[in-house]
């Protein structure tokens, strides 16, 4: 059987067919988060579209994927969509040795993608873009904690909401959201 759920996104122009959460043990005892979606991009008509599989990745470079990695291991991807809160270097490296494209959002703690951005990868915070009929939402950062870049006020975080309304519309709607903190009382 599937493993999972099964839902539809959008209006409905992807189907998630498979969602898969596996905590991997990091060094010094914490966890790193794979989350990997299949998904059937929807064509004109109502056919389903060739199948794509994307990794999401967030907060912890995943060991198997870095410091013990097979040659190989990545090539069943098609994407690669970082959260936010890794190493531009892990992102270079993940971009690399996947050869399939990574997207990134930014997280709390990436203020040194300002001086030090990851190569070869593309930022889609705060733009929508088209990878294989699928669309994706960046919006990266978290609520406001304290003086920093990437966290945002209530306000704020409308403000960009409401900025970004025009590029969906003109897209005819997003698939995928991508955001590295949840909606309030959502984590």
């Amino acid at each position: 059987g599937r493993k999972g759920f099964q839902a539809v996104l959008g209006n409905p122009l992807a189907v998630l067919l498979n969602c898969v959460a596996s905590h991997q043990p990091a060094q010094g005892g914490g966890e790193s988060l794979k989350i990997v979606i299949i998904v059937f991009p929807q064509l004109p008509g109502g056919f389903l579209g060739p199948v794509m599989k994307i990794l999401f990745l967030s907060d912890e470079e995943c060991l198997a994927l870095w410091d013990y990695y097979v040659p190989g291991r990545l090539s069943e991807y098609q994407l690669i969509i970082s959260c936010g809160d890794l190493k531009a270097s892990y992102l270079s490296f993940l971009v690399t040795m996947a050869r399939c494209p990574v997207l990134y959002v930014h997280g709390n703690h990436d203020t040194h993608y300002r001086d030090n951005p990851p190569e070869g990868c593309d930022c889609i915070d705060g733009h929508v873009v088209e990878y294989n009929g699928v669309r994706i939402l960046g919006l990266g950062g978290c609520q406001k904690y304290h003086p920093g870049d990437h966290q945002y006020t209530d306000r704020q975080m409308r403000g960009r909401i409401l900025k970004m309304r025009w590029p969906m519309r003109k897209a005819k709607g997003i698939d995928i959201l991508v955001t590295h903190a949840g909606e309030l009382g959502k984590y």
